[in-house]
């Protein structure tokens, strides 16, 4: 039984031999004498495109992070244009179309920045042109500048804060 073993170790270290060999004639950059397998021109164009994606949609996500843009410095009057007291309470333009608004407040003498606030999407922008959808919420003012607040996604009645 000592003998079929060393003849069997000794067949082992044969063929480690041989391989060893292979691998050494080889020498880098080939396996086994196989050529060592290359990247494709497709893997490095779809690696390219992953790479210009993620700094896109990087940008994209940090573009659309809502941010408390309604106030912007401390000469604003923040207390609101329709509640009681503020430049527009009862005047019927909360709850109002933007488009439908923007004749009116400009009539008025007033400088208008809407906020349009998605709250699906959990964005918010800023534009001078009145959105053609959503409804009037609520704004703030500095003099003859207003920053009025469009719900983007206003479809039911606003609760207005002028009694009937």
């Amino acid at each position: 039984m000592a003998e079929h073993f060393e003849d069997d170790l000794r067949q082992r270290l044969i063929l480690l031999e041989r391989n060893l060999a292979d691998v050494t004639v080889a020498g880098p950059g080939r396996i086994a004498g196989r050529p060592r397998p290359r990247l494709t021109r497709l893997v490095w164009i779809a690696a390219i495109a992953l790479l210009v994606a993620g700094f896109a949609g990087g940008a994209a996500a940090r573009e659309f992070v809502p941010t408390r843009e309604l106030v912007p410095n401390p000469e604003w009057i923040d207390s609101g244009l329709f509640t009681q007291g503020g430049a527009l309470y009862c005047s019927g333009i909360q709850g109002m179309v933007p488009s439908k608004a923007a004749p009116l407040l400009s009539s008025l003498g007033y400088h208008v920045t809407w906020q349009v606030d998605d709250k699906a999407a959990h964005t918010t922008s800023q534009t001078i042109v009145p959105p053609a959808q959503g409804l009037i919420i609520e704004g703030i003012q500095n003099g003859r500048q207003l920053v009025v607040v469009v719900d983007q996604n206003g479809e039911g009645p606003i609760p207005h804060s002028c009694p009937n």
